[in-house]
């Protein structure tokens, strides 16, 4: 379900490298102004899979050194790749969750992407109403209960994923973003469709893709011709 134009890729905090060779100056200057081993380890994380896409994406790019490619953030918070200093013609998406962190990729100039990773666990009623619109909340609480944290999950991850895309992150109401599904199958290793009935953007290609990971999903926005 996803487009032709972005890669992506998954990594958990087992497969980073036992060395930190692989950090470019920079990055192991930043590094050590981490103080607590979680934060750290998630930071290490979002570099290893970032670097980890930018080869898949773009086979070139294996033959650099990796500590010649650096992921930064801007004052935005989202993040950026370069490679010997300079800015790579891109955008980049990252998100993690415990030990798991997922990148997405594309060189594409006419899409925004958005990436999340969200565990799939039970939202309380107050969640639901605060941040999903009445659309939403209606089809979670119509599922069987086995199946609502799930359910809640998508939607909720759906949305992250939008605001994303359009750099806006959670600083919107999230209602302003409206996620459905037309029917909740429950398979894994394939993607399947979100509908994104309404979003700040006005770009008339709108794609929303989830996988299932358990008991983690992704979710993977693209958005064409909104620059």
């Amino acid at each position: 379900m996803t487009h032709s134009a972005v890669f992506w890729a998954l990594a958990s905090t087992d497969d980073l490298p036992a060395d930190l060779n692989w950090l470019s100056s920079e990055e192991t200057t930043k590094l050590q102004q981490f103080k607590f081993p979680k934060r750290r380890n998630e930071w290490l994380l979002g570099r290893w899979v970032s670097k980890k896409v930018l080869m898949k994406a773009m086979p070139q790019i294996s033959s650099i050194p990796l500590p010649q490619l650096s992921i930064k953030n801007e004052e935005s918070g989202a993040p950026i790749a370069l490679s010997n200093g300079s800015r790579l013609s891109g955008m980049l998406s990252l998100s993690h969750r415990e030990d798991l962190a997922t990148a997405a990729w594309t060189s594409q100039a006419d899409l925004r992407i958005g990436i999340d990773l969200e565990k799939i666990e039970p939202r309380s009623t107050a969640f639901i109403q605060d941040f999903f619109t009445k659309a939403e909340a209606a089809q979670v609480f119509s599922q069987p209960s086995e199946n609502q944290a799930l359910a809640a999950c998508l939607i909720w991850s759906g949305k992250e994923a939008i605001l994303k895309a359009l750099q806006t992150g959670l600083r919107i109401d999230t209602r302003q973003v409206e996620v459905a599904f037309t029917e909740l199958v429950i398979k894994e290793e394939d993607w399947q469709p979100l509908q994104i009935v309404h979003s700040p953007s006005s770009a008339e290609s709108q794609t929303l893709s989830w996988l299932l990971q358990p008991p983690y999903v992704i979710t993977l926005a693209e958005i064409a011709d909104c620059r």
